[in-house]
């Protein structure tokens, strides 16, 4: 298993955009995978509905927001 994690230390610097790009990337390169995603923390309308709003036909991509 690899793990992953992107930071970053300030509101607008890409980590959404990151985030997505590499799950397209991984579902693309390696269909047969198991992703998943983890938004830590999170507070009304956000990431965790625009990863659900992409991946959500991917049967094998997992979100979590703890």
């Amino acid at each position: 298993m690899t793990k992953l994690l992107i930071t970053g230390t300030d509101t607008n610097v890409g980590k959404t955009v990151l985030t997505t790009s590499v799950v397209a990337a991984n579902l693309l390169n390696y269909p047969k995978t198991t992703v998943g995603l983890m938004k830590l923390m999170q507070t009304g309308y956000g990431d965790r509905q625009l990863y659900q709003k992409l991946f959500s036909q991917y049967s094998q991509v997992e979100i979590v927001t703890p």
